[in-house]
């Protein structure tokens, strides 16, 4: 899906600044043992993201579907910038990563409204990988009417466990915005309804993507409707890349 990659300047910019998160941005914040995540809580944070990616929130109240089966799974490739340090010190691109997903349609959903074309979530791991977190929200999502995709950043970099993972998440910063690229050039999915929601790690990115210098020196033009951050390590978000 060579179509799919991003165009990367060399070397990134690096544009100092302060984070400004814009205003769709709804972020979660759980201490470990505090606020344990259980299932009584998805379908509020299905809800929250429903509110943040439909323009209307009566229609995210009530958008027509009716989702009964359990969406089928397609394990989908997209190219993504190698993003490396150089001996400056700057973020350069260097290759492309092949990086692999889960893509989840929820197939028997019915739409009264619009073409038919689905709101979709990304979701990013943390720092130990793909795990069951990934497929419990994504499940809950997809009864609420939302295409889902899981992206393993970790594979694509031949990490097996989160100790090697990247030095920074800056230099993963990058898998979010291929992924956006990659739903928004499908017919099924409405690009101007498309969230992120990461873990730890991944909510990082989430973060980061929120705010305009990372968005706009990864992404270009594409822009999230939607971020939600679980637990996310906040310093990280602004280290190296002070968004």
């Amino acid at each position: 899906m060579g179509g799919n990659a991003l165009a990367c300047p060399d070397p990134w910019p690096i544009v100092p600044a302060y984070p400004r998160i814009p205003i769709t941005y709804a972020g979660f914040y759980f201490q470990p043992g505090a606020h344990p995540m259980t299932r009584k809580h998805i379908p509020l944070l299905a809800s929250l993201l429903a509110l943040a990616i439909h323009a209307n929130p009566a229609q995210a109240a009530d958008d027509g579907r009716d989702c009964t089966r359990q969406a089928p799974i397609s394990f989908v490739e997209m190219q993504t910038p190698n993003l490396v340090f150089n001996a400056s010190g700057q973020i350069v691109a260097n290759g492309l990563l092949t990086l692999k997903g889960k893509l989840r349609l929820p197939s028997d959903c019915r739409e009264r409204h619009g073409q038919g074309r689905l709101p979709a979530v990304l979701i990013l791991h943390g720092s130990s990988g793909v795990d069951a977190r990934g497929d419990f929200h994504a499940e809950a999502l997809n009864a609420a009417g939302f295409a889902t995709l899981e992206v393993d950043m970790w594979e694509a970099r031949g990490v097996g466990t989160g100790a090697a993972r990247p030095a920074l998440p800056a230099l993963t910063y990058a898998d979010a915005f291929t992924a956006l690229r990659f739903l928004s050039a499908r017919s099924d999915i409405d690009p101007a309804r498309i969230g992120v929601l990461g873990f730890s790690w991944g909510a990082v990115i989430s973060m980061a993507a929120a705010t305009q210098n990372v968005a706009t020196a990864v992404g270009g033009p594409l822009r999230f409707k939607a971020h939600a951050a679980n637990y996310p390590i906040c310093y990280a978000a602004w280290q190296y890349w002070t968004t």
